[in-house]
């Protein structure tokens, strides 16, 4: 099971969640407000063939959130990803 990551960026302490639709969001913790998402997955992928399922709770190194990716096991074998994205930005 995923378990969202608490920590703090910039001073600010934020919950960083892998939800099921291979998102990952941050929120501000006190409040909240969204800061950040991320797609883990690329544009063209199809659900369910080709798109992946995130399958670990996030590792926070400094400033830099760490993923693992993988098809779910209901859908065979495939490719996987490791994403480590800049989580010191904002959503647009």
């Amino acid at each position: 099971m995923v378990q969202p990551r608490r920590g703090h960026v910039k001073g600010q302490p934020q919950v960083i969640c892998p939800l099921g639709d291979s998102w990952v969001y941050s929120y501000a913790a006190r409040t909240g407000e969204l800061i950040w998402k991320f797609d883990t997955n690329r544009k063209d992928t199809v659900y369910p063939t080709t798109r992946n399922e995130l399958i670990a709770t996030p590792v926070i190194l400094g400033q830099q959130d760490v993923h693992r990716q993988r098809p779910g096991p209901e859908h065979g074998e495939g490719p996987g990803h490791l994403w480590c994205v800049d989580i010191t930005g904002t959503a647009t």
